[in-house]
């Protein structure tokens, strides 16, 4: 049948030939592949091998595969269309018999593919603890995961040679067709079959069943592609269905709270910390069946993602999908880490009981989208009180549960009264001050900017510190360090002498300089042992990002506050009446205090972020035992 009709005359239905790449007569054919969107002509339908391959999106094929992804059809069905066409006389079978044949067929695969899986993760643990794995090894060491932990969630390791996997499978008598079928190898364009993961740490994904259906593998090697690489979806796993560390939990929940977080990882490095029930989505969005797998065992999981931009998004997505299923028993607490930090650096910056108090003192639903609605915006007018009000209504209008809606709304409008007599009270403390307006005018001294320059300029000392100490992160980050500007001339005109040194190892004459003059800024910096720790590369970085957020914030808050208290100074001097000059000023003047505050509150902050890191980092040092000379 597949001699008659070639795999071409079925795909040309759906796309329409590159005649350049394209070659008719030796039956070779490329065009944009339609399983997903593309301009170039990446899929290839070769007639001679019946077989088509996308080097896009890595889907491949002969033509029953094709059918039965493009049209649902069955193989009895393809059968019986492809007959049709080739001119021969095709029964199919009574459906009831067919279910019945096609269930079994399902039903011996799933079992087939489970069992590939199983032997596939003794053979990556066993690699794990071989020669071939020692590097992958040490780097879960370096991550503290323990030797328990990593029997525990069966870790292992698939080497870098290309067909390990595909050779141990073959020999173990596994046929082609099915090894493919489970994800864990690829066919090439040549036809030959090769491992999916490659030079990894594997971490088993196991069904609520306990039954290992895929694999997760985390790139111990910068530039060895993606960072995260998980199994595609096959007859036995459905990304969406299946929640990480989900079948283990439930043992542990009497004690403490279950965690929702980020990635395998995060579970991983939780639990090596003695908390037992955290679980993770797999590399997508959670979706609303997890969430229903996830409340059948808790009533009121923990959120507690990364503590970054992305991580507040993610767990705003979460919460906007768990709203309309909010019940008595179905709802979600809230808990964020430091900002840059996700729950494995929580661990190891403050450790486990921090953790724990983290995510019991959780917020609720309602407290959490109040308070972004409020950090969304300046909410300094009637309009924007309104509007923040219609959105929190508009979330709350979708909870399906009636009497859950009705608390919802009333809580909302609590809180919005709340907030307008807090306003209220800021009003009339201010208009209550206006008579000490001008003598509190003369009373501010000047010396509050000059603090906060030199806040700034110890913040620059500390970039310089660190782009010394870790120079690879320069190019990383270059963008961002050529838009700074320094305010301190000396500061500016040393980090255009090392630019040029970052990216190549740097003189040790040239960092004894830099660390030289940075430290008589900042001498504290001398004993930052994360930034003088070549482990600790990855903290640097975020340290990095973080003092490079400040210093734009504070410089610019700065120079409103300058200009703020030049403006001030102009309508304080021209007005003498407690008339509308008065009062612009009165706001100018709050807004200063407000510029003034944020600069030091701000760095404040992250100075304590730091302190107890490198609290954490000399505690470390101290207990570790001295190696023998």
């Amino acid at each position: 049948m597949k001699e008659r009709v070639s795999l071409s005359s079925v795909v040309s239905k759906y796309v329409v030939w590159d005649n350049k790449k394209s070659n008719q007569a030796k039956r070779d054919f490329w065009a944009p592949c339609p399983f997903h969107t593309e301009k170039t002509a990446s899929f290839h339908v070769d007639d001679n091998k019946a077989f088509y391959y996308c080097f896009g999106c890595h889907t491949k094929g002969n033509v029953f595969n094709f059918l039965n992804e493009k049209e649902g059809l069955s193989f009895q069905e393809a059968v019986k269309e492809l007959s049709e066409k080739a001119g021969l006389n095709y029964q199919l079978e009574s459906n009831s018999k067919t279910k019945d044949i096609w269930s079994e067929r399902k039903l011996n695969l799933q079992k087939e593919l489970i069992k590939i899986h199983q032997i596939a993760c003794e053979f990556f643990n066993k690699n794990l603890f071989s020669p071939k794995g020692i590097i992958a090894l040490n780097y879960l060491m370096e991550r503290g995961i323990n030797k328990d932990t990593i029997k525990e969630f069966k870790i292992g390791y698939s080497p870098k040679e290309g067909q390990t996997l595909t050779k141990f499978l073959l020999a173990e008598g596994f046929s082609r067709e099915t090894i493919e079928k489970t994800g864990l190898c690829l066919t090439s364009e040549k036809n030959t079959l090769f491992d999916r993961f490659k030079d990894r740490v594997m971490f088993p994904i196991l069904n609520k069943h306990s039954k290992i259906v895929a694999f997760g593998g985390r790139a111990i090697h910068d530039g060895f592609g993606a960072k995260y690489l998980n199994s595609p979806e096959t007859d036995v796993f459905k990304k969406g269905s299946i929640i990480f560390n989900l079948n283990n939990v439930r043992k542990h929940l009497r004690k403490d709270d279950l965690i929702i977080v980020e990635g395998y990882m995060d579970v991983i490095s939780l639990y090596n910390s003695s908390i037992k029930t955290s679980v993770a989505p797999l590399g997508t969005a959670v979706t609303e069946n997890q969430l229903n797998l996830i409340w059948e065992i808790c009533e009121e999981p923990v959120l507690f993602f990364d503590g970054d931009e992305a991580g507040l998004a993610a767990t705003e997505r979460v919460v906007e999908l768990a709203i309309p299923f909010l019940t008595h028993n179905r709802t979600l607490r809230i808990a964020r880490p430091l900002e840059n930090f996700d729950p494995d650096d929580m661990l190891r910056s403050e450790g486990r009981d921090s953790v724990i108090e983290l995510v019991r003192n959780s917020i609720s639903i309602i407290d959490f989208i109040f308070d972004r609605e409020k950090a969304s915006k300046n909410i300094d007018s009637p309009e924007r009180v309104r509007k923040m009000e219609l959105n929190l209504k508009r979330k709350a209008v979708s909870i399906k549960d009636v009497e859950v809606r009705k608390l919802f709304l009333s809580k909302i409008g609590e809180k919005l009264r709340e907030f307008n007599d807090f306003n209220k009270f800021k009003k009339s403390t201010r208009m209550k001050s206006e008579k000490h307006f001008y003598s509190g005018l003369k009373a501010k001294k000047s010396n509050s900017f000059k603090e906060s320059e030199r806040e700034l300029e110890k913040i620059e000392a500390e970039i310089i510190y660190c782009l010394v100490n870790n120079p690879s992160l320069f190019s990383e980050n270059r963008v961002k360090l050529n838009e700074l500007d320094f305010q301190d001339p000396s500061l500016r005109k040393l980090f255009w002498e090392i630019t040029d040194k970052l990216e190549e190892n740097i003189a040790a004459d040239i960092k004894e300089k830099a660390n030289k003059r940075v430290l008589q800024k900042d001498p504290l910096l001398k004993g930052h042992l994360i930034y003088n720790n070549d482990k600790e590369a990855e903290k640097s970085k975020k340290l990095l990002l973080n003092a490079i957020s400040i210093h734009n914030l504070a410089l610019n808050r700065l120079e409103r506050l300058k200009d703020l208290k030049i403006k001030l100074k102009s309508e304080a001097s021209e007005s003498k009446n407690e008339g509308e000059s008065l009062e612009k000023a009165q706001v100018n003047y709050h807004l200063a205090i407000s510029g003034e505050k944020y600069i030091k509150e701000s760095i404040a902050k992250e100075k304590e972020a730091y302190k107890k890191i490198l609290d954490q980092l000399s505690n470390k040092v101290k207990k570790k035992p001295q190696k023998n000379s």
